[in-house]
């Protein structure tokens, strides 16, 4: 018998999985969730909820799965669009990989599958970006085949309710959460068992508040009894975030034209747009002299700038942290570039069509009235 089992007998003595489950299913008939995703048969659809949700928590995920689901009704509509225009609707959500493996997985399963969703967890878990949970949420939801879910709510709820004290994120940690999700598991009813407990996690054992009090469990949770509600699950040390510094470089020609292009860098934001990108050591503001060189290096020949505007952000993601700087400037002459240049010029009103990361799309939406941009 395993230490972890032989401590949650000792704490819950009469508690067992049936009891568990039991619990569990009274919870969420008394706390109904309401998603538009909750008991859909539409395996397409869960399809797109369960990759939305891998890096989106549900209230941010539900009007971003309602436009898509409204632009791609359906596995063709997906495969048919182009990688740009699923990104303009993407846009905003972040992790764009997702939207990548999304389209990927359409075009494969039109030209492939004859537009058939794979129906065996395998065939689920073979997909473009369907790992292991994923491949379970699909395949308990779409099929109610008996496969647990163990996404961030599940293991917050099976490490606070059973003690588990091992990392996550490490291998054995791991193996020790999924085989109390498979204890746990109503195999009879998977796809019931998978949505209740996901909800637990998410609207009653939440990371900061957990409402312990009101908790049917708080008598036999270890965490609750033992005062580890904070510790668990174990979190390691975070890495302290890489800083990065980017110059972003718009020059306006023409009164409302500026340069974009299309980032292909195995980088962040890779497929979506930016403008001129300048990235230094240090945050220090650009001089004049240097923007204008920047600016020649890329194909787009000016020999002066008027009236430099400067404005400053910042975006964090996992592990990174951007700081970025806006330069909008004036020039006077007429732009040409070559159609075979990485760059394309577009008026200000045509820039709103094209997929940018957040932190520019956030700088435009600042800047649309303004003059420098628009006259």
């Amino acid at each position: 018998m395993s230490f972890h089992l032989c401590k949650v007998l000792l704490h819950l003595g009469v508690i067992t999985y049936k009891t568990f489950r039991k619990k569990l299913f009274n919870w969420c008939e008394e706390n109904p969730r309401l998603m538009p995703w909750v008991n859909e048969q539409d395996i397409y659809k869960i399809w797109i909820s369960e990759i939305i949700l891998q890096q989106t928590r549900s209230e941010q995920a539900q009007p971003y799965y309602e436009k898509i689901i409204k632009n791609y009704p359906d596995v063709h509509a997906l495969a048919s669009a182009t990688q740009n225009e699923l990104f303009k609707v993407w846009e905003g959500l972040g992790y764009y990989r997702r939207a990548v493996n999304l389209h990927i997985t359409a075009q494969y399963i039109v030209s492939n599958l004859n537009g058939n969703f794979p129906k065996s967890y395998d065939q689920i878990l073979g997909l473009k970006g369907v790992g292991p949970y994923t491949a379970a949420a699909i395949a308990s939801f779409g099929y109610n085949l008996p496969y647990a879910v163990l996404d961030g709510n599940v293991i917050r709820v099976l490490s606070r309710i059973f003690g588990i004290e091992q990392d996550p994120k490490t291998t054995n940690g791991k193996r020790i959460l999924q085989e109390y999700a498979d204890k746990c598991l109503d195999k009879l009813n998977p796809s019931k068992y998978n949505q209740a407990i996901m909800n637990f996690g998410a609207i009653w054992c939440t990371p900061k508040t957990p409402k312990c009090g009101l908790c049917p469990f708080y008598e036999t949770c270890i965490a609750f009894q033992e005062n580890l509600i904070t510790l668990l699950p174990y979190k390691a040390k975070k890495a302290k975030l890489k800083k990065r510094f980017f110059h972003y470089l718009l020059p306006v020609f023409n009164n409302s034209e500026t340069p974009i292009r299309q980032r292909k860098e195995k980088d962040i934001w890779n497929g979506l747009y930016e403008f001129i990108l300048l990235e230094t050591k240090s945050p220090k503001v650009l001089s004049k002299d240097r923007i204008i060189k920047h600016t020649n290096l890329q194909q787009i020949p000016i020999t002066s700038v008027n009236g430099i505007e400067v404005y400053e952000t910042n975006q964090k993601l996992t592990h990174q942290s951007i700081h970025v700087k806006f330069y909008l400037y004036k020039v006077d002459k007429q732009l040409k570039i070559k159609k075979t240049d990485q760059f394309i010029v577009l008026n200000s009103e045509n820039l709103m069509n094209f997929a940018f990361p957040r932190v520019i799309r956030v700088f435009l939406n600042q800047i649309a009235n303004k003059t420098s941009l628009n006259a």
